[in-house]
């Protein structure tokens, strides 16, 4: 699949990204 983001949307994907990184993985430790 061959697709570009604009930098608002590849921003929002990384922050997303991060924000999971950040928040969900140690909760996911805690399973």
């Amino acid at each position: 699949m061959n697709f570009t983001l604009s930098p608002e949307e590849a921003l929002i994907q990384g922050t997303a990204r991060d924000f999971a990184e950040k928040h969900l993985a140690p909760l996911a430790s805690k399973i």
